[in-house]
Order: structure tokens, then C-alpha cells, then sequence
């Protein structure tokens, strides 16, 4: 009798183990299933070479000399004229290369193109291309655009996986950026090239199973991103928004095959 016991109490204590939560794992994006469309940008023109620009939310000023200017997100940018419909940009991070972009307008002016080139960790170049399409405004940048689409690196896989008993450590591979919150809600640095120094992020359980990721910079939310699971458990949703205007992006991903 009493070697019965023991392998009947080690299925009890199995049986009465909290279930591991479904959104941790490797996900993969699905690109064709992305929905950046609420995104707006705003280019208002100062004087000839200097605009006012607003996105997420967000406002500063760009200068088409080449002079650098800062960016509400912690860098830099520098921005000079191409030609007369296309100019190239460098964002910089405490001096360091981030980015070199090219924006575009087509011919008709009626569709803006800015493709990012970023250098990966492993010395290749990754690259994201976004298209708006005019709403308002005009000539030239001035004016309102929407985008329509976006491809590329920047939907890159992520990860959520425990730290221990009372963390997560949640890395984007898009923005090599890995923060590990406390489940407690409070905050833990956020570490990526891409950030100043200044960022951190939060997390919270929802009830409903899902996970709420809240991005913060000097300890003021800027970014909520929403993971839902899908009642499969393969599928993972992401609704993110800027704290400063109502324009969510969607990004769905798959659960990695090599989990299986």
C-alpha cells in the first residue's frame, strides 16, 4: 500500500499544476495577415527646408540640410534631399547608426515609400518597406498620408519565455530587443540598439489568457501591445497602439513548428 502512495501523490501534485501559459513560446509573423492602415503621418512645411513631422502621436522637426535633429524616441535623424521627389535619412542612437532610409514620392505624388536599412547583428542588412497613399495636402511631403502597407524585417519573430517563477524575458528580433518584466507589473529595462537608454517595459496577465506589453520611456507609456491566443493555442495576435493617438496596427503570428 504505502508504495502506492507516492506515484498517487505525484499525479495529484501534477493534476493540481497550474496549466503554462499559452502565449509563451517562439512565434513567427504571417505578414500577409498584417494591418498597419490606421497609421498616419504628417509632413507640415515650415519654411523651405524644414518640416514639422507627426506620427504615432508624436511631433518634432526635420531639416533637409543634414542637420541632425532629435526625435521624440531618443535619436537622432539627419535627413538631405536625393532629388527633387526622394531624400535619404540616418537615424542615430548616442551617435551610433541605426538606420539609413530612403523616402520616396511616385511620380503623380499621390504615394509615399520610405524603405529602412538597418544592419543586423550578423552583418546583413535588414530591411522594412512602408506605402502610404495621400490623404491630404500637397505638393511634395506636405500633407497627410495613410499607410497601406508594410514588408519586411521589422515584423521579425518574438519570443516569450519565463525568467524563473515570477518573470518574462520577451525578445523582438526585429528590434533585437530583449526586457525581462515581473509579472508583478512593474517595470524592467528594455535593452535594443535602438533605445536610448530610457525605455522600459511592463507587463500584466489578462483573465482572458491573453497578455498586455506596455512600453515606456522615462516612465511615460508610449506603446500598449495586446496578445491574445487563439483557442488552438498556435495562433498569437498582437492589437499595439501609441498611448498618444488611436491608430492600432495588427500583427498575427504562428507558433514556431519547432516547438512541436
Amino acid at each position: 500500500m504505502r508504495r502506492l502512495l507516492a506515484p498517487i501523490a505525484v499525479l495529484a501534485v501534477l493534476a493540481c499544476a497550474p496549466a503554462e501559459p499559452a502565449y509563451l513560446g517562439t512565434w513567427v509573423p504571417d505578414q500577409s495577415q498584417a494591418d498597419v492602415t490606421n497609421i498616419t503621418l504628417q509632413y507640415e512645411m515650415v519654411d523651405s527646408i524644414t518640416y514639422q513631422v507627426t506620427v504615432d502621436g508624436q511631433t518634432y522637426t526635420m531639416s533637409l540640410d543634414g542637420t541632425e535633429t532629435e526625435t521624440p524616441w531618443g535619436g537622432t535623424t539627419a535627413v538631405t534631399p536625393i532629388d527633387s521627389l526622394s531624400w535619404a535619412s540616418v537615424f542615430r542612437v548616442g551617435g551610433t547608426v541605426i538606420s539609413t532610409d530612403t523616402v520616396w514620392l511616385a511620380a503623380d505624388g499621390q504615394t509615399l515609400t520610405s524603405r529602412a536599412n538597418r544592419p543586423g547583428p550578423d552583418g546583413t542588412v535588414d530591411v522594412t518597406e512602408m506605402q502610404f497613399r495621400r490623404v491630404s495636402g500637397g505638393p511634395g511631403l506636405s500633407g497627410t498620408w495613410q499607410a497601406s502597407s508594410m514588408t519586411g524585417a521589422m515584423m521579425g519573430n518574438m519570443s516569450i519565455a519565463a525568467a524563473g517563477d515570477s518573470a518574462l524575458e520577451i525578445h523582438f528580433a526585429s528590434m533585437q530587443a530583449t526586457c525581462t518584466p515581473p509579472l508583478s507589473g512593474g517595470d524592467a529595462v528594455a535593452n535594443s540598439p535602438m533605445f536610448d537608454g530610457t525605455w522600459t517595459c511592463a507587463v500584466a496577465e489578462r483573465d482572458d489568457g491573453g497578455l498586455t506589453l506596455t512600453w515606456k520611456r522615462s516612465g511615460d507609456p508610449r506603446y500598449v501591445s495586446d496578445f491574445t491566443v487563439s483557442a488552438d493555442g498556435n495562433t498569437l495576435t498582437e492589437v499595439a497602439t501609441s498611448t498618444d493617438v488611436d491608430e492600432p496596427v495588427t500583427l498575427v503570428y504562428m507558433r514556431s513548428t519547432d516547438e512541436h
